[in-house]
């Protein structure tokens, strides 16, 4: 099972899976099956690579900023 599988099977079942820095944080109204609590463990590092926000880096020529402020326009071509 991947770990996206592993996610979706989890949040049916009722629980809910967070990451708190290198930790895999998983709540429960009930009791967790000993199986699905194993696939967890084992798919721990992919399912913290799923949830951990990505970072953005957004590109963005200079010179076209520096002429939309002077300008006054709000929103600069090519910047999103």
């Amino acid at each position: 099972m991947s770990a996206r599988q592993l996610i979706e099977r989890s949040s049916k079942a009722g629980l809910s899976i967070t990451v708190d820095g290198p930790d895999l944080v998983v709540e429960a109204d009930s009791h967790i099956p000993d199986d699905l609590l194993t696939e967890l463990r084992d798919h721990k590092p992919e399912i913290i690579a799923l949830l951990q926000p990505q970072p953005v880096i957004v590109e963005f020529d200079p010179a076209r900023l520096q002429r939309a402020l002077i300008e006054g326009t709000t929103r600069p071509s090519g910047l999103a």
